[in-house]
């Protein structure tokens, strides 16, 4: 059995400092990849808990017949983005 694994970033975000939103533009962005996505068979969904990349997924997961709190979904705190100086390689932590 094989599995397919596709990495998505959320679509445009709010330009505030902190946990924001998307933008309308941002919205269009999620609603466009969750079209593409559509109906994807045992579909899971791995997401930030940070607000872009949950509005992001929230969108994959109707798309697929899920909710906001459906199974499809699940959070990791390990998949918070990183800033990264140029030059220094980060130390990525494990999902478990």
């Amino acid at each position: 059995m094989s599995m397919m694994i596709y990495v998505v970033r959320h679509g445009i975000k709010e330009q505030h400092m902190g946990d924001v939103g998307l933008t309308e533009k941002g919205i269009v962005q999620a609603e466009q990849t969750a079209e593409y996505f559509k109906k994807l068979p045992n579909a899971r969904i791995f997401s930030s808990p940070l607000r872009g990349a949950m509005d992001t997924a929230n969108y994959i997961s109707l798309a697929n017949g899920g909710c906001s709190k459906s199974p499809l979904l699940i959070t990791k705190d390990a998949l918070r983005h990183l800033n990264v100086e140029v030059g220094i390689q980060p130390k990525c932590p494990l999902l478990t």
